[in-house]
Formats: C-alpha cells, structure tokens, sequence
C-alpha cells in the first residue's frame, strides 16, 4: 500500500579508514524503513559525502553542487578515526568545509570520534594532525561522541538519530492535536505532562549509562546535559500554561544548574572529575522530584490484570543486565499476542508508568517510570 512520507536526507561523511562505520549507518536507515518509515511517515535517503568529492574543471571543486548538498540534506553523520577525508588536493579542508558549512545552516550535525587502537605505521600523520584539531574545535562545541567498537558506534548513533528525529518530524501518537473537539483540555495537559516527564526519564537514563560507563573524558556527559538543556527549555512556554508557578521556578533554577555544570572544568585530579559526575547526579535527582509532583495530576486510567502484569515483566528486567525490555519480549512472558501488547503499552505510557526508547535499527525498548515503580510497590510487588 502506498503512503505520503517526509523524506530526510542523510548525509554521511565517513573516510576510507572507517567503512564498516559506513556501512553500519547505511545498515540503521535501511532498519528504520523497514520498521518505521509506514508508522511515522519518515522515510530517510542517505548521501555519501565521498562519493560527491571530485574535482571540477576550471579550479574549486564542485562548489556549486557542494552548496546544493547542503541546502539539500537535513542531517549529517560523521564517523572518523585516524583521517578526515580522501586525499584529493584540497579533499581533507573539503570535509572540514561540509561540517562547518552544515553547522551554520543550523541543521543537527552529529559526528562520531572512534577510540579504537591503531597501527601507527599505518597512519597518515598529515591527515591525523588536520583531523585532530578539527576535532578539539568541536569537541569544544559538544558535537563529538566518543566510541570504542561498532556495537557502541551503532547503540550510539541508533539513539541519538532516533532522538533527533523525533524533535523534528511531530508523529500523531506524540504531537497533542489541536482539535478542541477530539480531546479535553485536562486530557491534552496530561499528554503534555507525560511528554515532559518522559523527556526527564529518558536524558535521565541516558546520563546514568554514560557515568557508568565511565568515560575518560566529559565531553559526552556533557553533551548529554546541552542537548537536556535545549530540550527542557523548548518545553518553557507549554509548561508555563499547565504547571504552578513553584514549579516552573524550580525548573528554572534546574536549567540554570544544567548550564552553568557545562561550563564545569576538568582537571588532573580524581575531584573534579567526581564533582561533575555527582552534581549531575543531584540535579537529575530533583527533576525525579518535579516528575512525582506531575504525575500526581496526571489522570491515571484502571490498571488492569494484563497491564499489571507487563508492568511486572519490565520490572523484572530491570534487575538483569539489560533496563530495557522489547514489546516481543514482553508478549512472550506475559502470553499475550503482539496486538494487545501494544494496546496495554500504549495505555501505560498515556498513564506515565512506563517510558520508552525508541532505538533507529532495534525494537522499541520500554522501561518503568518512577511513577510505575511506585504503583508496583503500593500494590504490595516488589
């Protein structure tokens, strides 16, 4: 059956010493279609940079099917290692020169730093030096995502491109509708509440996983706090509207914490290192505050066997090594068909008590919320 779809043009930028990066990119859009692109109408088109790298007669490569590119495409990747593009005369300013250009436009750009052990013979010095300090610039910017193999490189880029689409294309089952007729005013603000709270759950889990994994550096984690930043304050205006004015002050002042503990300074010392780390912990620990608060005055629909009982699968796997849970995994569990997990799923994200992470490339993943966890124990399960 056809459908009308949103198409977003993925440019990928990934040089010869990381094809399997490529190719893993490649693999994530490809995942995505078949999953996704029917339900959200999003369909993706990636662009390979390199294969647009050439010389023109006359002097300056390309330049005008160079701006076309640009103007053209919605999202850049970038993954590097030990290169920052193909050696074509003025080929390794050209990638730079892509990635600025992209920048300005103010469209996302997500770039992807390999940690991976090299042969140094085997490194081009002249391309390594350029790439490095491109990279300390943006580094600098909060654009850069450390890896260590392709399994974190696709975990990684599968969520953060999840993330970034689900800011900017509005999917029915997330954007609140507009028809006065179609829905209450309460039922609309509690749609917006649960969206908020599940925004703070979601960058909540993102930060905890990055302090475990303890990284050596805090560019992520610091990244994880901007994109926060960005994303709590685009939320300002609605909450305004819904929530009383003690919280929106203390979301303030949460926000003010969030920006001034990017600013955080990284010394040669175990300290500083920790200091960070627990500050974001603290903050992150009063939002789960504000949450309780909101769900508090969200309405909660009938709990019923089934969604009690899936509310208890995900439980469970919370104490495994894995937070997050398939909704194939659960219907297997709990012995129900595929169709009325999904409906109980729906019913307990309306309701607050679970979160989901929507991953390019893997299942949709789902975890309790603060306010699931409370259920279960005020029902006597533990």
């Amino acid at each position: 059956m056809t459908f009308q779809a949103t198409v977003y043009r993925l440019l990928i930028a990934a040089p010869d010493d990381v094809i399997a990066e490529r190719k893993t990119i490649q693999d994530i859009i490809s995942s995505w279609t078949t999953r996704y692109s029917a339900k959200m109408k999003v369909f993706f088109l990636p662009v390979l940079l390199e294969t647009h790298l050439g010389p023109e007669r006359g002097g300056r490569p390309q330049a005008t099917v160079n701006k076309q590119i640009i103007k053209d495409c919605d999202i850049l990747i970038g993954a590097f290692w030990t290169r920052i593009g193909t050696d074509t005369g003025l080929a390794e300013s050209i990638t730079m020169e892509y990635i600025n250009e992209f920048q300005k436009t103010g469209k996302p750009v997500m770039i992807y730093l390999s940690s991976a052990p090299v042969v140094p013979s085997s490194v081009d010095l002249k391309q390594y030096e350029n790439l490095m300090n491109f990279m300390n610039e943006c580094l600098k910017q909060g654009l850069v995502t450390r890896y260590d193999s392709i399994l974190d490189f696709r975990e990684k880029v599968s969520t953060q491109l999840a993330s970034r689409i689900l800011k900017m294309h509005k999917t029915p089952e997330i954007e609140p509708s507009r028809d006065p007729g179609e829905t209450t005013r309460k039922e609309s603000n509690d749609r917006t509440s649960n969206q908020f709270c599940e925004l703070i759950e979601r960058y909540n889990l993102n930060w905890t996983s990055e302090r475990k994994n303890k990284p050596i550096n805090l560019d992520d984690g610091k990244r994880i706090l901007s994109d926060f930043t960005r994303d709590i304050s685009s939320f300002k205006e609605t909450l305004s509207k819904i929530f009383s004015k003690e919280i929106i002050e203390h979301i303030d002042q949460i926000v003010s914490n969030l920006m001034a503990l990017q600013k955080h300074r990284l010394y040669f010392d175990t300290k500083s290192y920790a200091d960070f780390w627990k500050s974001g912990d603290e903050i992150f620990a009063s939002l789960d505050d504000i949450v309780g608060k909101v769900r508090k005055e969200v309405h909660v629909p009938k709990i019923d066997n089934n969604m009690l009982n899936i509310l208890i699968e995900i439980s469970k796997a919370e104490n495994t090594n894995f937070k997050q849970i398939p909704s194939d995994v659960i219907a297997n569990a709990t012995g129900l068909s595929l169709a009325e997990t999904s409906h109980y799923l729906k019913e307990l994200l309306k309701a607050g008590f679970i979160s989901h992470l929507l991953t390019i490339g893997s299942p949709t993943k789902y975890l309790l919320s603060n306010a699931g966890r409370r259920y279960l124990i005020e029902s006597g399960i533990k």
